[in-house]
């Protein structure tokens, strides 16, 4: 039994640490390890509580010299697959900050793309970016995401 001794302990300190972790994500406090430790297991359950009982999207659109406004695909700046695009169009990292500055943020993220879509040859002249809701739909993601069901806010406008 002593030779399995250390294979035992590193699996006691991994099922402590991953307790930790999930106890931490439920209630946000780090109780029976030091946070740091706590945190480096969070990461691998932090996913899994971001769940919302609606759907929801961030669309930027780029207003023409004739002053009409058109979608700007955003797939050529965030090549990822649609859980780590959804999470970075939200730019969940800086919800930290507190709504002004999350907000404030929209707006650095916009002007970077003026700017590169801009070198695309659009010429566009301002970008504003909305954010919308819909209720979920077993039919699929995108299904009720039509003007009739979807609420639209506009988060920021650059020029």
């Amino acid at each position: 039994m002593t030779r399995f001794f250390p294979q035992q302990a590193v699996l006691l300190i991994y099922l402590a640490v991953t307790a930790g972790a999930l106890i931490f994500t439920f209630t946000k406090v780090a109780l029976l390890l030091p946070e740091a430790v706590t945190h480096w297991s969070y990461g691998m359950i932090a996913p899994y509580q971001g769940d919302t009982s609606w759907n929801g999207d961030f669309i930027y659109e780029g207003q023409r010299s004739d002053g009409s406004w058109e979608v700007i695909d955003l797939d050529p700046y965030m090549p990822y697959i649609f859980g780590e695009q959804n999470a970075r169009k939200f730019l969940r990292v800086y919800q930290r900050l507190g709504n002004l500055d999350h907000r404030r943020k929209f707006g650095e993220f916009a002007l970077l793309v003026l700017d590169r879509e801009r070198a695309r040859g659009k010429s566009y002249q301002a970008i504003r970016v909305w954010f919308d809701q819909w209720d979920r739909s077993p039919a699929g993601y995108e299904y009720l995401h039509t003007p009739e069901f979807t609420r639209r806010e506009l988060v920021t406008t650059a020029r």
